[in-house]
């Protein structure tokens, strides 16, 4: 299982990192064409979005298996110990459940607006919810590889 889950987060990085390097060269596209060229793309704006909320969703879940996600640290180090793991369960718990409604209401909000194209772009609507739900299902799936002690936590 671990072997999966590794597979899956190094997919996630290597597109994480494929959407950041895209949308580098949209964004100076954009500019060279806006200000060299005086004719700026209309696709390179909503493209770039998207791409982003791709790498941030995509990175996102990639943060919550390598424990690089946010969290209170000063106070979690001031617990007794014994709090310290049912505060990391409890963490945990509320990250994957997170994660779940990310999924739940991605989908959700993917199909009521995938028949609409993003303006400027010839591309479903829903594709930007449907990075709700790649992350979130990453989110929820690598909290609960550390819930259940799989992780490398």
């Amino acid at each position: 299982m671990k072997r999966w889950f590794d597979r899956l987060e190094k997919l996630y990085r290597v597109v994480g990192l494929i959407c950041f390097v895209a949308l580098t060269a949209i964004v100076g596209w954009q500019v060279f064409a806006r200000y060299v060229l005086n004719d700026s793309p209309s696709w390179s704006e909503p493209l770039a979005m998207l791409l982003l909320l791709y790498a941030v969703l995509l990175g996102a879940a990639v943060g919550v298996r390598r424990d690089f996600h946010l969290g209170l640290r000063w106070l979690y180090q001031k617990l007794n110990p014994r709090f310290r793991r049912l505060a990391d369960r409890m963490t945990l718990l509320v990250i994957s459940g997170f994660g779940a409604g990310m999924v739940v209401y991605g989908l959700q909000m993917s199909a009521q607006t995938w028949s609409y194209a993003i303006p400027g772009l010839p591309v479903p609507m829903g594709a930007q919810y449907a990075a709700l739900v790649a992350g979130g299902a990453a989110v929820a799936a690598f909290a609960l590889e550390a819930l259940l002690g799989h992780g490398d936590r």
